[in-house]
C-alpha cells in the first residue's frame, strides 16, 4: 500500500492503540462512514469510510484519548520534530491543543539545546499570544494539528500566523488522511511532517487482523476518488 520506510516499533503499538481505544474507525460494508468538517461546505460530498476521533477525555465532546497515549503521541511528535528549527508551538484549535502540549512535555531532553518549545494561544483579543520560556522575540513558528485532511484548518491557522509577523515553514500532524492536504500546504510554502499516512495505518490493521482486505480496499478506493485539491 504505502511507499513510505515500514512504521518502527513504537509506531506500530501506538497505532494499534488508537484503533482498539476506538480513535480510528473504519467503516464496513454496510456503515455509512461519518462527515468530516469540509462536509459543512460540502455537502454532496461522500461521507470518509475512515474517521480519526483524537479528542481527549476532558475535551466538551469527549474522545478516547488515555494520557498514556497521549504521551505517545507527544514523543512521536517530537522525534518527528528532531531536525526542525522553531521558537513557538502554535497549536491549530481546537484538535491540535492537547498534542501541541503533549509535545512540549515530551521535549524535555532538548529545551537544554534549543529554545524551549512554548504553546501559543490562539484566543485573546483575536492575537496569537506566545507563553515564551526565554525572553527572545519567536519569529519561527510550528503548528500542530491532528489531523490533514483538506488542510483547512491548518491552512487557516497559517495565515493567522503570519499575519501576526510570524514565520512558518514547517507543520506537524499525527496523521495525514493522503487526500492533498500535503499538496494545498506544499502550495502555501509549508512543509507538512506526518508520523503517519493513512495507507500506513490501513496496512498495519490488515496485518494485525483488525481490518479485512476488502474493507481496507474500500478506503483506499475512497481516498483516491475524493482528493481534496
Amino acid at each position: 500500500m504505502s511507499q513510505r520506510p515500514p512504521l518502527n516499533h513504537h509506531q506500530r503499538v501506538l497505532a494499534l492503540q488508537l484503533f482498539d481505544l476506538g480513535a480510528v474507525k473504519i467503516a464496513g460494508p454496510n456503515e455509512p462512514g461519518w462527515p468530516l468538517r469540509r462536509h459543512r461546505e460540502h455537502p454532496d460530498e461522500p461521507p470518509s469510510l475512515i474517521y480519526f476521533d483524537l479528542r481527549t477525555k476532558d475535551n466538551p465532546k469527549p474522545g478516547p484519548l488515555t494520557e498514556e497515549v497521549l504521551r505517545s503521541i507527544g514523543w512521536q511528535l517530537q522525534c518527528l520534530s528532531r531536525d526542525l528549527e522553531y521558537d513557538l508551538v502554535i497549536p491549530i484549535p481546537n484538535a491540535g491543543d492537547p498534542l501541541a502540549r503533549a509535545f512540549v512535555e515530551a521535549a524535555p531532553f532538548r529545551m537544554k539545546l534549543q529554545r524551549r518549545p512554548a504553546v501559543g494561544m490562539q484566543k485573546q483579543n483575536g492575537r496569537i499570544v506566545g507563553m515564551r520560556a526565554e525572553d527572545i522575540p519567536a519569529r519561527l513558528a510550528l503548528p500542530i494539528d491532528d489531523v490533514i485532511s483538506g488542510a483547512d484548518s491548518m491552512l487557516e491557522g497559517i495565515t493567522k500566523i503570519r499575519d501576526q509577523d510570524l514565520v512558518v515553514k514547517d507543520c506537524l500532524a499525527l496523521i495525514d488522511r493522503e487526500q492533498g492536504g500535503e499538496t494545498l500546504l506544499r502550495n502555501a510554502g509549508v512543509e507538512p511532517h506526518v508520523v503517519y499516512k493513512a495507507t500506513d495505518v490501513l496496512q498495519l490493521y490488515v496485518d494485525h487482523k483488525r481490518v479485512d482486505w476488502p474493507t481496507a480496499n474500500r478506503v483506499l478506493e475512497y481516498i483516491a476518488a475524493n482528493q481534496f485539491t
